[in-house]
């Protein structure tokens, strides 16, 4: 029934009627349960790419979503070295995805 509608569609049903079968902490779980038919869920693309290619699931029309990212640091102090290059990392690959 959910795979011809669209992701707005499958939020409007489930914030008017809440049907919480399964709830996990890893992601690994819901994939699981998504491969054993146990559920459907909104994971990212990584932890599903093979089973994309492999035909085993398939994405729900809609638009794509998103997550807004932030990182906080004290005033006035400077970040650890690896810290700086997590971050000049993590933004180069942000920016690679655009």
């Amino acid at each position: 029934m959910f795979l011809s509608r669209s992701v707005e569609g499958i939020v409007e049903i489930f914030q008017s009627v809440r049907y919480v079968r399964f709830e996990a902490e890893f992601l690994e779980t819901h994939r699981r349960f998504v491969l054993d038919g146990l559920a459907a869920a909104v994971l990212p693309d990584f932890t599903i790419r093979e089973e994309r290619r492999r035909g085993l699931v398939v994405e729900l029309p809609g638009p794509p979503l998103g997550r807004e990212i932030y990182f906080l640091k004290r005033r006035g102090r400077p970040l650890p070295a690896g810290v700086d290059l997590f971050l000049k990392t993590l933004s180069r690959t942000i920016a690679d995805l655009r």
